[in-house]
């Protein structure tokens, strides 16, 4: 290899562990907006759920709703744990919610 003579950038740090793909707040991949829709459903109930992502502005995602949010291109992800912060969701309950049951 040849030696850094300081222009180029310097080296990128090598990947956390148990892969390199996952989001800043630890989990492992994408959620889906209809996971999200569930998740939702599944934590608050279907009329309430409506009311919170409809009603409840979130000052972590700049004073705007959920469904605000959601519209403007947050990841369903960001907007669920800023959703389960501001409702006070055990954190217990805020990893895997909205996946479907395991096919059997």
């Amino acid at each position: 290899p040849a030696a850094r003579g300081g222009g180029g950038p310097p080296p990128r740090p090598p990947p956390p562990p148990g892969g390199g793909g996952a989001p800043a707040s630890g989990y492992p991949r994408l959620m889906r907006k209809s996971e999200f829709r569930r998740a939702v459903e599944d934590e608050f109930g279907e009329a309430y759920g409506r009311v919170v992502t409809r009603d409840l502005v979130l000052s972590s995602l700049g004073d705007e709703t959920a469904d605000e949010a959601l519209r403007g291109g947050v990841p369903p992800r960001e907007v669920w744990l800023a959703l389960c912060e501001a409702e006070g969701v055990p954190v217990a309950r805020r990893h895997g919610a909205g996946l479907p049951e395991p096919r059997r």
